[in-house]
Formats: C-alpha cells, sequence, structure tokens
C-alpha cells in the first residue's frame, strides 16, 4: 500500500513521559472529528513496529498518523515511516532506499538518519553517525559494537541521544532499530580534537577533494586546513597523514597491488592502443625488476622525428622507491616528444641493459641514430652491449660537472660551452686552447673522454641541438609530484599527458598557416637578418661557407630547408591520438587473464623523513633578484641601507 502524508496540526499537545515515537490509526475522512477521542498507540519495542506495519497491511484505506515529541507539527510528513524510506517487510508494498557509499559523492553530504534507515554495510552506517557527529558538534561512545549489533550513545553520559542498529534479516544490510535525537549534554563536552574525526573520517571527508584534485599536491598541511575549515575540527599532523594514505589507497590503489595489476595494465593499454609495446620482468621469487612501456602514438611520432634520443633516470619517492627512466626526441619545433618509460627497482648494468634491448626491439637502430645520456659507466656498458650501428653521445652539461669537481673556481663554463657546440675543428681548437690556459691539465682529461663524445665538430652523426639531456631532465621535472604516485598512477599519468600533448599539438598544427614550423621560421628570419650583406656558398647539402661582405643574392629558402621542418611533416607526427584506460577498477574488473601476483621489490627505505627535493650541484646557481631601490644584489629594499 503507498501511505498518504496526513496533513493536519497537533495544536501543541506532547506526552512529556514519551521518549519513543507514537503511532495511532485514524481513518482519513473524519480525521479531524474523531482525533481527540482515539487512543494512543505507544511503540516501545521492535514488536510493536513489525505489529503496527501487519496492521497497515491488513487495512489499506487507513493512513498512519506519527507523533513525535521532540519534533514541531510543521514536520509531521518527515517522520519515520511516513516518508518514501519504509523499511521492506515481508507485507510492506514500498520500496525501500539503501544508502550505499554512492550517498556521499557530494563533498557536503548529510545523510538524515532515522528509525528504519537501512544501510548497505556496517562501514556506511558508522560513516552516516560519525558524519553527523561531526558536523552537528557532539562526541559518541560506543556502546556495544560486534557482528550483528552497534549501540552507540552521546559521550555525556546524562544526555538522552541513543541510537541502536542491527542486522536486517541474516543480511549484510543495517537497520537503524532505535533512535533518539535528543541532546541535554552541555557544549563544552565536546573537545577541539574531536573524538569521531578519526584518520578514517579524515580519509572520507577529504577523498571527494583528491579525486577532483587527483594531479594536485595533497600535503598533510593542506588536509589541516581543510578539516579546521570545513568541519571546524583541531587534528594533528600525524593523523592528516594516516588520513591522507587512507584516501590516497582508496582512490589510486595501495602500492602492492600496483605492482600485482601491471598484467591487468598492459592488457587495458593494448586494447584501448593497439600497437603499444610493453614489457615487465621479475626475478626468481616473483618479485619485480622491470617495466618497459613505449604507447602506439610515440611509436609512430619516431619516424617523423629528430633521431637523436635523450635518456635519463630520475628517483622515484612512492613507498618502494626505484628509478624512472624517460627516453625522449625533439620534433623539428624544439618541442619534447616523450618516446617510452621505464620503472626500474634499481640503476645499474642490468637493467640499463634491459631498456636498451627493448628500446632497440620497438624503435630499430638506424645509421644516423644517436643515443645522448650522461657518463654513467652502467649506461656506456650497456649501450655497448646492445646497440651496433647507432652512436652514443654524453651530455655536456654532466662532463662540465665532473670538470669543475676537479678545477674549481675558474671561469671555464663560457669556453667549454662553446667548445662543445664549436661546428668546425678550428673554432674547437680556438676555445680549447683557452681551456688549456685556465688549467693545462684540462686538455688531457677531455682528451681522455673522448672528444667524439661530447664535441659536435667530431661527433660522427648529426646530433642538432641535443647537446645535453634537458629534455629528459625537463621530462622528469614535468611530473615531479607524480612520481610519488604507485607504478600504475606513475604510468597512467604518463599516458595522460602523452594525450594531452599530441591533442593540442595535433589541433595547433592543423590551422597553422606558414609552410615551415615556428622555430625554423624564427630562425630562418634571424639568420636572414645576418646574412643580407655576405656571400654564401654551399659546400653540401647541410653545410655552407660565409665570405666576406660584398652583395646579397635572393634565393628560396624553402629549397633549403629540411622536409622535416613543415608543417605537414607535424601534422603526420601527432596524427595518432592516445585513448584513456579507466580508472584502476576498471583495469581490475575488465582484466580478462588471471592474476600475475608480481610481489614489490624489497627494498630498505633509509631512517628519517623522506626527502622530497634532490640535492643540487655546485654548478646549479639559485637566481639572486635585485633590491628595486638600489639595484644591488644580496639584500631588499626593505633592508636596504643605500643612500638614494
Amino acid at each position: 500500500m503507498a501511505l498518504q502524508r496526513v496533513k493536519t496540526v497537533f495544536y501543541g499537545r506532547w506526552i512529556e513521559s514519551c521518549r519513543y515515537i507514537d503511532y495511532r490509526l485514524l481513518d482519513v475522512d473524519p480525521l479531524l472529528k474523531r482525533w481527540q477521542q482515539l487512543k494512543l498507540i505507544r511503540i516501545v519495542d521492535d514488536k510493536d513496529v513489525s505489529w503496527i506495519m501487519l496492521v497497515l497491511s491488513k487495512f489499506p484505506n487507513n493512513d498512519l498518523l506519527i507523533v513525535v515529541d521532540t519534533a514541531p507539527a510543521t514536520d509531521i510528513g518527515n517522520t519515520p515511516y511516513m516518508s518514501s524510506e519504509l523499511p521492506r517487510t515481508e507485507d510492506s508494498r514500498t520500496e525501500n532506499v539503501i544508502i550505499d557509499l554512492n550517498a556521499f559523492e557530494s563533498p557536503n553530504t548529510v545523510i538524515h538518519v532515522r528509525v528504519g534507515s537501512m544501510f548497505s554495510q556496517k562501514s556506511v552506517l558508522k560513516k552516516s553517525i560519525y558524519m553527523l557527529a561531526l558536523n552537528s558538534s557532539f562526541e559518541l561512545v560506543t556502546v556495544r559494537s560486534n557482528r550483528t549489533s552497534f549501540d552507540i550513545r552521546c559521550k555525556d553520559p546524562s544526555c538522552l541521544w541513543y541510537l541502536r542498529a542491527s542486522v536486517f534479516k541474516k543480511s549484510d544490510i543495517w537497520i537503524v532499530r532505535k533512535f533518539t535525537d535528543t541532546h541535554l549534554c552541555s557544549v563544552d563536552v565536546v573537545k577541539n580534537d574531536h573524538k569521531q574525526a578519526t584518520s578514517w573520517i579524515v580519509s572520507e571527508c577529504t577523498k571527494l577533494i583528491f579525486k577532483m584534485n587527483d594531479k594536485a599536491p595533497c600535503r598533510p598541511s593542506d588536509v589541516i586546513n581543510y578539516m579546521k575549515i570545513h568541519h571546524g575540527v583541531n587534528i594533528s599532523y600525524d593523523k592528516a597523514w594516516r588520513g591522507r594514505e587512507i584516501a590516497l589507497n582508496s582512490i589510486r590503489g595501495t602500492p602492492e597491488d600496483s605492482y600485482a595489476m601491471l598484467s591487468a595494465f598492459s592488457d587495458a593499454l593494448i586494447r584501448n592502443n593497439p600497437g603499444t609495446y610493453t614489457a615487465e620482468e621479475a626475478d626468481d621469487e616473483g618479485r619485480f625488476k622491470f617495466y618497459f612501456m613505449a604507447l602506439a602514438a610515440s611509436i609512430d611520432a619516431w619516424n617523423y622525428c629528430v633521431l637523436v634520443i635523450s635518456v635519463d633516470g630520475a628517483a622515484m619517492k612512492n613507498k618502494y622507491l626505484g628509478t624512472l627512466i624517460s627516453a625522449c626526441t625533439i620534433d623539428r619545433n624544439s618541442q619534447i616528444v616523450p618516446q617510452a618509460f621505464v620503472v626500474v627497482d634499481s640503476e645499474n648494468y642490468l637493467s640499463w641493459s634491459w631498456f636498451f634491448r627493448n628500446l632497440k626491439a620497438v624503435f630499430g637502430e638506424h645509421n644516423e641514430m644517436v643515443i645522448v645520456s650522461d657518463a654513467h659507466k652502467s649506461i656506456e656498458n650497456g649501450f655497448n652491449g646492445v646497440y651496433e650501428i647507432a652512436e652514443h653521445g654524453l651530455c655536456a652539461f654532466h662532463l662540465l660537472k665532473n670538470l669543475k669537481k676537479n678545477h674549481k673556481s675558474l671561469p671555464m663554463e663560457d669556453s667549454f660551452n662553446k667548445c662543445a657546440r664549436a661546428y668546425t675543428p678550428l673554432k674547437f681548437e680556438y676555445y680549447m686552447r683557452q681551456l688549456e690556459q685556465l688549467s693545462p691539465s684540462m686538455r688531457h682529461e677531455l682528451e681522455a673522454v673522448g672528444r667524439h663524445k661530447w664535441a659536435r665538430a667530431f661527433f660522427k652523426r648529426k646530433r642538432y641541438q641535443v647537446i645535453t639531456t634537458n629534455i629528459s631532465e625537463s621530462m622528469n621535472s614535468t611530473l615531479k609530484e607524480q612520481r610519488e604516485l604507485p607504478v600504475i598512477g606513475l604510468l597512467e599519468s604518463r599516458s595522460s599527458l602523452i594525450q594531452k600533448w599530441f591533442y593540442e599539438r595535433r589541433t595547433k598544427w592543423s590551422f597553422q598557416r606558414t609552410q615551415l614550423s615556428i622555430y625554423a621560421e624564427d630562425m630562418i628570419r634571424e639568420s636572414l637578418a645576418q646574412s643580407r650583406s655576405m656571400n654564401i656558398y654551399p659546400v653540401d647539402q647541410h653545410e655552407f661557407e660565409v665570405h666576406h661582405p660584398l652583395s646579397t643574392r635572393n634565393l628560396n629558402l624553402h629549397l633549403y630547408t629540411d622536409k622535416f621542418y613543415y608543417v605537414s611533416n607535424l601534422i603526420n607526427l601527432y596524427k595518432k591520438g592516445t585513448r584513456p584506460i579507466g580508472t584502476v577498477n576498471q583495469i581490475r574488473n575488465t582484466h580478462q587473464g588471471g592474476n600475475d601476483g608480481i610481489l614489490p621489490p624489497q627494498v630498505k627505505r633509509p631512517a628519517g623523513r623522506p626527502k622530497k627535493k634532490r640535492f643540487t650541484s655546485f654548478l646549479e646557481k639559485k637566481a639572486s633578484v635585485p633590491c628595486s631601490r638600489c639595484g644591488k644584489k644580496g639584500h631588499n629594499c626593505r633592508s636596504c641601507k643605500e643612500p638614494i
């Protein structure tokens, strides 16, 4: 039967001795005439509730009037058993609404708990009650809590607030049996550190904020401020950190589950992006060692990019640490194009050899191919053991850092950079002699490294503008915050970044009106302005001789520009997009194979607070801002003592 809301006036009549809800059966038509002659039916136990529901089912034409001693008459329609949230019984014909976790999708959701409210599980019931206590500024004490019942009351013994819930008919559903929503406690009972503000409740309060800002940094101080502003509760830093970890683990998955789901992650990548290449390897005990990922869009883009790959590793900052290796190149507009990403347990010869083998399997080996890295010995050994034709170049910046260690306080930066970027051996020798004047042993140290590995004038292949590993360093710093995520979260963030970059660049070049890229147009415009009074004679396809100024010649510069600098090439480079693979739960549900059971690596975390920032070298100088008053450095305008 469908209960109708009885509209009547209670005339302020209260039953002072009643702490429960009173019911009475009334006929709708003579309601206003006979209400004083009818007796009230007092409900004091669960069997009385079952009895009144049975009576209502036998008399479908009658309606139920509910009198609550703590509610005004205008709220009579919102009292228990009068709304649509009627608990399902054997004789009831009204569908019940069971509260589950989906009811907390909004950050400011408030669940109205009543007698008969049903919850999908005990954790949902506890969350609803604890959130009610948190928002209403009163604390609770658990009287009894087991598998079948849950009793809780107000912290003040003299307060009447009380709630009892139990399992509904031996199912997983919990139903509120008794609820007295009357507070007689004093305001000083509640302290600033609310008892119900546990780390679990803190995580539930902040979970939606982390979902909406998944890429933003999630610091414990942000959690403390959020709980203070939105809930008026002061929590400790330790509780904020634990609540943050619980919330992030529920959103992104635990680090242990992330390693176990690597096969499911690979299947989702390949299923949504055909042509993607992934590989993984574990040790004899089934613990993680290496994982390789190259998206189909990056593999297709390699045919239109500069044939120079920069590789570099960055330390991961999650629970099990490890190293993230990035392989990147640049397009003909001097923009970074990610090629592959590898997660390894540690950076050594085995990990670099495994990385180069998979990199060669995906992108092949060409006569003009160049791989640039730092001077780490394991990188060089791993490269030499895999590649036969490709050339290995060293990063000029890392070589300069090593040179500065032996020759401190010498002004060598300018001469070294010009020496490394010189196009001819004559220019190289000119700047090398400048370095030799600073320190005679400097030439011997650079010759021992091999000038054919770092100097452009003696390099056998074309390095273009990739003299350092700056593009890999920039790629690692782009997602510095995401290196704290579990493995799957980290790799998914890289996939999302490639998806974003390729879409934006594809859209940009589709509406470009010039024939060449913006980088090529600027380079030609600058060179043209410098060479208007010079004679230029071509030596070969890529080299020209510039003689003393005599006259100018009008040339079609497009004939002397490589085809890869054309906008049509850039459109083909970014024509293939990347499709998202879904959340961690969606990946787990759609995985067809079994669980590969990869265990996390065995690591020993260092003692102390985890380091968030790397140690800077002495070459990385901090930018000093001059004083806005006098223009000198070392102080600001407030502490400036210079006369005007």
